[in-house]
């Protein structure tokens, strides 16, 4: 077990471990596709688990178990307050751990679990919205089935649908924690989270040694489609999706498990751009899953013609025009960008399927792959990054540039963030500004073609 620390007492229940007996007593609730990608607004929520307002003092995460005796199949905790036990309006921490078991299960299980069980099982209920992964979950339920519904009821549901739609999970224990203050709020869930993210480097760092140029097919992802229509996630070695959910590796399994789901095999193809990660196949696969709408995509950029975005990134890569510069913000981080706008209106211009030319969703272990931002000068153009997003991803900066690339705490506006670099001796000035002064590219609006002379320029 990942959680190494005494635990507040919560209360147990046992669900039904026959298949013909799982979904007894939660007939009251509806689900199914019906009520996938569904956003319950603030106003309608009757509590609300993670997010902004908690700051994403949140955890899901899923164990896949050696031994089945270390598993109570169908075990369910709840520590905490309940769904009809709070008032409407109330938001709290949250912490979820899952633990399967299954003769033939392996590690390289778990995020087709994730995803494709646990949290598709979420999202199927009605009036329930998950959004996100692993330490940025955010969960709302709203009025409509809150007098209805409870945490067990949910989880029920989840473990249900787990062991009929796949035969390979023989066993499933669930602990829910909502981190109200009476249970030790948002420090014991906080803790817990620290703990989840040593074991989540421990997977990323399997899966770092793997290039693109290893591999003869990539993978495509259309999961988020019911609600970013002409979206797909080019899914690569170096190139992971925004939800930070797959690797490579976990699209891989997810096909072998379900090949006629959600992930699709890509050919490579010829490579049309190496820096920029444009490949002809790749193309082709995007335009066909876009609703014939998206022509091409950088692998590799943010500026040239990147890939759609979803709306459950973990960041965000945006272009700095005042500065012919780029900056990263992750959806944690509440202030203004350099852009004079925060997380949440970026994402708001970025999200829906649209290809928007200087915007790029990313996660953080994207962003610490050796291909991020490739196409735009890599680290050499990055010029701002909030301060708790720097921390994270540190390993991944290059040492020589980390105290070079501001943060809040160093520059919130052009006006601060130009003499910055220069006092820093930034290389964006030597390598992309002319005579000390950079030099903006215009745009195109979303959708648009760039002129060709911009593509040479840039790839």
């Amino acid at each position: 077990m990942i959680i190494n620390r005494p635990l507040p007492k919560g209360r147990v229940w046992q669900f039904p471990t026959e298949l013909e007996d799982a979904f007894d007593g939660v007939e009251d609730i509806g689900y199914g596709p019906r009520w996938m990608g569904a956003k319950i607004r603030n106003a309608d929520s009757h509590i609300e688990l993670g997010g902004p307002k908690n700051g994403y003092k949140s955890y899901l995460f899923t164990e896949v178990v050696e031994n089945e005796n270390d598993i109570v199949d169908g075990k369910f905790e709840l520590i905490g307050p309940d769904i009809q036990e709070v008032p409407p309006g109330s938001s709290f921490p949250v912490g979820i751990y899952y633990r399967i078991w299954g003769p033939l299960l392996t590690d390289e299980y778990v995020e087709y679990l994730e995803r494709e069980k646990i949290q598709i099982g979420w999202d199927h209920i009605e009036h329930l919205m998950l959004i996100n992964a692993r330490n940025t979950i955010w969960i709302r339920v709203g009025k409509g089935v809150a007098d209805r519904l409870s945490f067990a009821k949910v989880n029920q549901i989840v473990y249900a649908c787990m062991k009929t739609t796949f035969p390979l999970i023989k066993r499933v224990e669930i602990q829910m924690i909502v981190g109200a203050p009476e249970v030790g709020g948002q420090k014991l869930v906080e803790g817990i989270q620290k703990e989840c993210e040593r074991e989540w480097d421990i997977v990323d760092a399997k899966y770092l040694g793997i290039d693109d140029e290893d591999v003869d097919n990539f993978y495509g992802c259309v999961i988020c489609q019911t609600f970013a229509p002409n979206h797909m996630c080019v899914i690569t070695p170096n190139r992971l999706p925004y939800c930070g959910i797959l690797s490579y590796n976990g699209a891989k399994i997810t096909m072998q498990a379900d090949p006629h789901g959600y992930v699709c095999k890509i050919p490579k193809g010829n490579c049309l751009n190496e820096k920029l990660g444009i490949y002809d196949e790749v193309n082709r696969a995007v335009y066909n899953k876009s609703n014939q709408t998206v022509k091409q995509v950088s692998l590799y950029s943010s500026i040239k013609y990147p890939q759609t975005n979803c709306g459950c990134f973990e960041c965000a890569s945006f272009y700095i025009p005042d500065l012919d510069a780029m900056g990263v913000v992750s959806r944690g981080y509440f202030g203004e960008t350099p852009l004079g706008i925060p997380f949440t209106k970026m994402a708001a211009i970025m999200s829906g399927g649209s290809q928007n030319n200087g915007f790029m969703g990313t996660s953080v272990r994207a962003i610490r792959m050796k291909r991020f931002l490739q196409g735009d000068g890599g680290w050499d153009r990055v010029v701002w990054v909030d301060k708790e997003l720097k921390v994270q991803v540190a390993d991944a900066i290059p040492e020589e540039l980390y105290d070079k690339i501001a943060t809040e705490d160093d520059a919130l506006d052009i006006d601060q963030l130009k003499p910055f670099l220069i006092e820093k001796k930034h290389p964006i000035i030597e390598k992309y500004w002319k005579d000390s002064e950079p030099v903006m590219i215009t745009l195109p609006g979303p959708g648009e073609d760039w002129p060709e002379e911009d593509i040479a320029r840039e790839g």
